[in-house]
């Protein structure tokens, strides 16, 4: 058997390849902040790119990939995102985003592009997908693994936002069979799911006198079984099973209207796949509920006529909960009963029909409004809210605006693939105008009456929250867009539907979700997290940073990008190029015309492009002294010595300039020793650095007496958060400069990589550090939370052993310390003491320990007089 010769293209793509994918592991700064900033960079070692030649050789020979999948490679690698960032030239400020992280998105395009056809021949031969019988099932199955594994993924940080409050209401269903929720939240019942103290969130008490939420009780009345019997855990599996149910039925609404079935995958997929729903799905909000019914009310209507009359009755019941969810669903009940009620008008039994299917609804109304006449003593919906409405008219275009258009909180920032939605109603039009009419009735006037509302955002919520009980009909236009699309605009979707699935695996991933929430601060936390080297929040829209003028005009430069990328997929199908070449080109495309939306945007505006000071620690933590690392410094380009990276770049980032705000921050701080100068003019009191205000600094100066400039040292031995440094009234104004770098990273063990301290502190003998869990650091000591686990790294002050004092609370415990000598059990009664001796690790200098708490006891419960409503397990201090 002879071996098979590479090509010159399989040879080249195989350079080229090998070459991008080392740059992209790379880490680029930029030391300095004035115009004459010059790039930096970390490159893994040269072993490491010989050995990604050798393999792609390698994968080359034994796959023997197509010509075209060599092309796809070849191109991707050369001519579009990995290497821009890293040529020795002088280069647009905009051209660095993909020196983040979005170089990751660049690289799964590329997997996708060569997984694709090989994908599409699977799928063919596989004939379940394109049974509209069966294919339904499979939409629900993928569906329920994906809310499932991102409500698993969420876990720590669910429930949030209103969801605690639906929960409470449900408790006071089961447990006193009331809507009066003031006993519940006096005995802490939320505590059961929900740690922090909650107050009632109402604003008028009803004329009883009793208090009744705001939130209205036809979600917890549909969850209280499944509440009941499997707690809050089996809440969101409910919830997940009955939204990826739903994603089922817009499978069949598009293959109803198309009878396409790859329609009909991407119709589901746009809504099914994309951020707004999916993290609606399994949380404890009405939306994902509410749009549930909605999508079954739609397919009933494109049944029309010939749905039997049981299934009238039912979507009737269904439509008929919608406001009971909440009161804004009123709206879509009204017009999708509507819509259905017109289609019967063409059944010669119409009468009937149309009276079985609004008898349920007709008695819920009026059970609807006595229900505010009961509480409150009108039957106004509005009566909750007292005087609180916040509608008006003249919200709507900053509200439409914005559930469109903002960073945080628009819906297609977060899933651009709703652009294909938004455009599908033009060929629906054309081809079935009366369903096209029928669903602009439903979701229009629905997202018209939402954007009136002042709080347009939905509150703390994922993106899009108001308009997820009208989404999955979309799938509908987007569906038939599809459908009637030429080959580049279904390539043009599909890397939109791409782009809007990795979005939404970037959020439910990253930091167990802590990306899916945003405050209305006008920076995305998505984009920061993608982009932490350029400053994309000041290239895209947000009604939290101008008005919706302005963010409407930097949402045109963005859809002129999108219509630039869909010019030249046109001109290459007309020159009947090959689908390869045309996606090879509107990748390319995309990157080019993407770029220029950023430098237009910042071209024409205020933003800073730089974010150096944020990027700097990422660019730290990047850096490995204990490795072969290549450091470079471009314009022109040179090698550093690795040692010598770290002090150049800048790191910290000033406070916000509040009272309680730090002077200096570096957040995410590696492992490291740290130099802090200043230049003192005068009396300048007390300088302190550390983690955090609270428990206390571990770092404090006294600079009274002190004159000209002033140098300390620090060392930080854990990655943490933040290093904030801070001062009292006279050192802000005696100091006439702050500044800190890095000295020296640490290296090998001692760099502890993945962990992030939270908090510190001092306690006896030994510097004390939470890197996870659930733990209350005082002065003192620390609480280990009730039926929770906090690790803690330990860093004795002298010697090689930490002793440990543990002290149970008030209630008999069993405490399980994991560490370095293996596990400890502890049955203590309470108040009961122990001293553990914990040996630190020769090569860190450090004890490392996980504490479980399986009991605990609130101080409110068992102290007299005390407020205090924290669970607490067992206190721990150093000796």
């Amino acid at each position: 058997m002879t071996a098979r010769r590479l090509s010159p293209s399989s040879l080249s793509a195989i350079l080229c390849s090998s070459v991008g994918l080392w740059v992209s592991y790379g880490a680029l700064a930029v030391a300095g902040t004035g115009p004459g900033a010059v790039r930096i960079g970390v490159l893994p070692s040269f072993w490491w790119l010989g050995a990604a030649v050798i393999g792609a050789g390698v994968a080359a020979i034994v796959l023997r990939p197509a010509p075209r999948s060599v092309a796809v490679l070849w191109f991707s690698s050369l001519l579009l995102l990995p290497w821009i960032p890293w040529l020795p030239a002088p280069m647009a400020v905009a051209t660095l985003v993909f020196a983040g992280r979005l170089r990751a998105f660049v690289w799964m395009a590329i997997a996708a592009g060569l997984i694709a056809p090989l994908a599409i021949a699977a799928i063919r031969r596989t004939p379940i997908v394109a049974d509209p019988r069966r294919a339904p099932y499979v939409a629900a199955i993928v569906a329920a693994i994906v809310y499932l594994l991102s409500a698993w993924s969420m876990s720590p940080r669910l429930p949030v936002g209103d969801a605690p409050h639906y929960l409470v209401i449900a408790q006071s269903l089961l447990r006193d069979h009331d809507l009066q929720i003031e006993n519940n939240h006096a005995r802490g019942d939320y505590h059961e799911f929900f740690g922090p103290p909650l107050k009632p969130d109402y604003l008028r008490r009803g004329v009883n006198g009793q208090i009744y939420s705001i939130h209205a009780p036809g979600l917890p009345a549909v969850v209280a079984p499944a509440f009941a019997v499997f707690g809050y855990s089996g809440v969101v599996v409910l919830l997940a099973l009955i939204s990826a149910t739903a994603t089922a039925l817009a499978w069949s609404a598009v293959w109803r209207v198309t009878g396409d079935a790859g329609a009909s995958w991407f119709g589901w997929a746009t809504v099914a796949l994309s951020v707004p729903f999916v993290f609606e799905a399994f949380t404890v909000f009405p939306d994902g509920l509410g749009g549930s019914i909605v999508m079954a009310g739609v397919l009933v209507a494109l049944t029309g006529a010939v749905v039997s009359e049981r299934a009238l009755i039912v979507a009737g019941a269904a439509l008929a909960l919608l406001p009971w969810l909440h009161t804004r669903f009123a709206l879509t009940a009204g017009t999708l009963g509507l819509v259905i009620a017109a289609r019967q008008l063409q059944s010669a039994e119409r009468i009937r029909r149309i009276v079985a299917f609004l008898t349920v609804p007709a008695v819920s109304s009026i059970a609807w409004f006595w229900f505010f006449y009961a509480i409150y003593g009108t039957p106004n919906p509005a009566a909750p809210y007292g005087s609180v409405t916040q509608t008006s008219v003249a919200n709507i275009p900053r509200g439409l605006t914005g559930l469109l258009l903002d960073q945080q909180f628009g819906i297609l920032p977060y899933a651009p693939v709703y652009l294909c939605a938004l455009l599908g109603f033009v060929p629906l039009g054309r081809r079935t105008p009366r369903i096209a009419a029928e669903l602009a009735l439903v979701i229009v006037p629905y997202a018209v009456a939402t954007a009136a509302y002042f709080m347009w955002w939905g509150g703390f919520s994922p993106p899009g929250r108001f308009l997820v009980s009208v989404l999955l009909p979309l799938s509908i236009p987007a569906g038939a867009w599809f459908a009637n699309a030429g080959a580049p605009a279904r390539l043009l979707g599909c890397g939109g539907l791409l782009v809007s699935a990795a979005i939404t695996t970037a959020l439910a991933a990253v930091d167990r979700g802590g990306l899916v929430y945003n405050v209305r601060d006008g920076a995305s936390t998505f984009l920061l997290w993608l982009s932490p080297f350029v400053n994309l929040i000041t290239a895209l829209p947000s009604l939290f940073q101008s008005g919706p003028g302005t963010a409407w005009l930097r949402a045109l430069a963005w859809l002129a990008s999108i219509g630039a990328t869909a010019a030249i997929g046109a001109l290459l199908a007309a020159r009947r190029t090959s689908r390869t070449v045309v996606g090879v080109g509107l990748g390319l495309a995309a990157g080019v015309f993407g770029t220029a939306a950023v430098a237009s945007v910042w071209a024409f505006g205020d933003g800073q492009p730089f974010v150096t000071a944020r990027a700097a620690p990422l660019f730290l933590r990047a850096i490995n002294p204990g490795s072969r690392q290549v450091a470079v410094r471009f314009d022109p380009l040179r090698r550093l010595r690795l040692s010598d990276v770290a002090a150049l770049v800048p790191i910290a980032t000033p406070g916000g300039g509040g009272a309680t705000d730090p002077w200096l921050s570096v957040v995410e701080t590696p492992a490291g020793t740290y130099v802090i100068e200043a230049v003192v003019n005068g009396d300048a009191g007390h300088l302190t650095a550390g983690l955090d205000r609270e428990p206390a600094p571990l770092w404090s100066w006294d600079l009274n007496g002190v004159h000209g400039p002033w140098r300390q040292s620090v060392v930080l031995p854990v990655p943490a958060l933040a290093l904030q440094i801070d001062g009292d009234a006279a050192s802000r104004r005696a100091l006439s400069s702050l500044s800190v770098h890095a000295e020296r990273l640490a290296a090998g063990p001692a760099r502890f990589s993945g962990v992030e301290a939270r908090r510190a502190a001092h306690y006896g003998s030994a510097t004390v550090f939470l890197v996870g869990g659930s733990a209350f650091m005082e002065r003192a000591g620390a609480w280990v939370a009730g039926r929770r686990d906090a690790e803690f790294i330990l860093f004795p002050d002298s010697g090689t052993t930490v002793h440990l004092l543990i002290r149970n609370f008030a209630a008999e415990n069993a405490i399980a310390l994991d560490g370095k000598a293996g596990r400890q059990q502890l049955l203590l009664k309470p108040r009961e003491e122990r001293t553990i001796e914990l040996a630190a690790d020769g090569a860190t200098g450090a004890a490392v320990v996980r504490i479980t708490s399986q009991g605990g006891a609130r101080p409110s419960d068992v102290e007299p007089g005390s407020l205090d409503q924290r669970m607490l397990g067992c206190w721990i201090e150093a000796r």
